[in-house]
């Protein structure tokens, strides 16, 4: 029991000498408490941009500080409070204000510029912005204040940081960026070589074209277009024409686009012939073929009616006249041939060799002969003989007839044929100078046939020439 009371007492006693100390600590003045650091208010270049060799002043505002340094010159500047500081910066110089106590910093910063002396590309431009691949276009420059110009694009630096030019050949569309350096900064300026890439020669009114005897190509114009792979019209390449069959000739041999990528000739009819094709092409990119045709009347294997020739495939009739108003399979047995009709819009009418006998027009398939009829007018051969002539102007012409004959169809008609010409023709009997009605043409010396169909089809052409196409058509 002794012992357990000496222990408790003990135990307090302990307690009250721990706790003492603990009071005495509360009873006493609070703790120092941390200080604020350094505030800058103000720091300020005068003037902010300068030239080189000129000086501008610092001035700061600080609260707070024990110290104040100034940066990149590394010096402590007095008073620590509030100053100034003149500075002679050989290039743009970012400073930098440090203001120290013993509770932590501040830092503010002001720049001085040199913009006056940084250089200055006032020239870079391209002598042609769009060129054709493989060709080449000058790039020139002008600068200012300089020590060197970079230009990218494997050009490097140039000899003449002043002013200059070089060569560049671009082999597609390029950016090129020149750097102009000096002590000071530098300048940049981007310039964009457009390059044109041929890749198709292009036709916007199509492969035929019609025009005058002794003119030009009336409709439609003559207009062409050279084209990139994305079909945008080019500025750049030349367009080179020629004369592939024809005696006319062409207002130019070659033609640049102009503006808007439009380029535009004329074949003139300058000859005897009224018919010819003329090529448009870009050397090693692409070519295309035109035909062109003349209204005129011509005799012969190179025969020609209206716009239509002898041997025509029916893509070119329907090319240069469009859709007929019929087309007429020949009534009788082992006529193989169909009858193209224009004859109500246009006066003519194309006889078309039906080569497979199907009483159906194929494209490829060829004009064996011609019909121009009373709406034909206002087109004469070279001897001035035509539709609406007379009889007496045509043997002027062409002498007396191997066949004279009276068809009483009505309209009764008399009929010359001239087998040397190919020519058939029909005139009014109403005297006392018949006028012509109807002409035929074929071929007076048609080519060999090659197999018995085509012999016998070739061996008919010139039988229904003493029917008229009028009676044919009942």
């Amino acid at each position: 029991m002794m012992i357990s009371l000496e222990r408790h007492f003990w135990f307090g006693i302990s307690r009250l000498a721990l706790f003492v100390p603990l009071l005495l600590v509360g009873c006493g003045d609070d703790p120092v408490k941390p200080g604020n650091p350094p505030n800058i208010t103000r720091f300020t270049a005068t003037p902010g941009d300068i030239m080189p060799t000129d000086s501008s002043l610092l001035e700061y505002t600080v609260t707070g500080a024990d110290s104040v340094k100034l940066q990149p010159e590394g010096i402590k500047l007095t008073p620590p409070s509030t100053g100034s500081h003149w500075v002679k910066p050989s290039r743009p110089t970012l400073y930098s204000l440090l203001g120290y106590n013993k509770n932590g910093r501040d830092s503010a910063a002001a720049a001085v510029t040199m913009s006056g002396a940084v250089p200055n590309i006032t020239l870079l431009d391209l002598e042609s912005d769009t060129v054709l691949i493989g060709d080449s276009t000058a790039l020139l420059w002008r600068v200012v204040r300089a020590d060197s110009i970079v230009i990218n694009n494997g050009l490097g630096k140039m000899a003449d940081a002043d002013s200059g030019g070089v060569f560049v050949k671009p082999s597609i569309t390029t950016n090129y960026r020149a750097i102009a350096y000096n002590q000071i900064g530098n300048d940049t300026a981007f310039e964009t070589a457009r390059v044109e890439i041929p890749y198709a020669v292009n036709a916007p009114f199509g492969a035929y074209y019609k025009g005058v005897m002794g003119g030009g190509i009336q409709t439609p114009e003559f207009r062409f277009r050279v084209l990139d792979q994305a079909g945008t019209a080019l500025r750049k390449p030349w367009l080179y024409f020629d004369i592939i069959q024809g005696d006319g000739t062409l207002t130019a041999d070659s033609v640049r686009p102009d503006a808007n990528g439009s380029i535009v000739n004329d074949y003139q009819f300058t000859g005897q012939l009224g018919h010819g094709i003329v090529r448009a092409m870009v050397p090693g990119i692409d070519t295309v073929f035109l035909t062109v045709r003349a209204s005129v009347i011509r005799f012969g294997a190179d025969g020609q009616g209206q716009y239509v020739k002898l041997y025509d495939a029916y893509t070119d009739v329907f090319g240069l006249n469009g859709q007929p108003v019929s087309i007429d399979p020949d009534p009788r047995p082992g006529y193989k041939l169909n009858y193209v009709d224009y004859e109500n819009t246009l006066g003519v009418v194309a006889v078309v060799f039906d080569l497979d006998d199907d009483n159906v027009v194929q494209n490829t398939e060829p004009v064996v002969s011609m019909i121009l009829t009373t709406l034909f007018t206002g087109v004469t051969t070279p001897e001035g003989v035509g539709i609406g002539s007379s009889i007496h102007a045509v043997r002027a012409a062409y002498g007396q007839p191997d066949n004279f004959f009276f068809d009483p169809t009505d309209p009764p008609a008399w009929g010359m044929e001239y087998d040397s010409l190919g020519a058939l023709f029909y005139a009014s009997t109403t005297p006392p100078d018949s006028a012509i009605i109807e002409l035929h043409l074929t071929d007076p010396t048609p080519p060999a046939p090659t197999s018995p169909p085509v012999k016998a089809a070739l061996g008919l052409t010139r039988a229904p020439y003493s029917e008229r196409w009028t009676t044919l058509r009942r």
